[in-house]
């Protein structure tokens, strides 16, 4: 079993407020998960709640651990970028 890492709801915080400024999706939904764990859900719910695999979510925790919120960001893609957020893309899909 590999290690468990704890987000602090102060964490929590700093990243929903950088959300704000999070043009991709894919970025957002990383942190967006980061950001459910720190409100205190575990990673079976943050799953269930973004459609996504429990290990994935494991592995923002990790990525973010290792390297802060830039260490969730996107790498540079070439084509148009997508203008909404993980959340209105879930919100249109429910």
């Amino acid at each position: 079993m590999g290690k468990t890492y704890e987000i602090s709801r102060e964490e929590a915080l700093e990243i929903k407020a950088y959300r704000k400024k999070v043009k991709d999706k894919y970025t957002d939904r990383r942190m967006y998960a980061v950001q459910l764990r720190g409100e205190g859900l575990k990673n079976q719910e943050v799953a269930e709640k973004l459609s996504i695999d429990k290990r994935m979510v494991s592995r923002y925790v990790s990525l973010y651990r290792k390297g802060g919120i830039k260490n969730l960001e996107n790498k540079p893609r070439t084509g148009r970028p997508k203008k909404m957020t993980y959340e209105e893309v879930l919100s249109q899909i429910n």
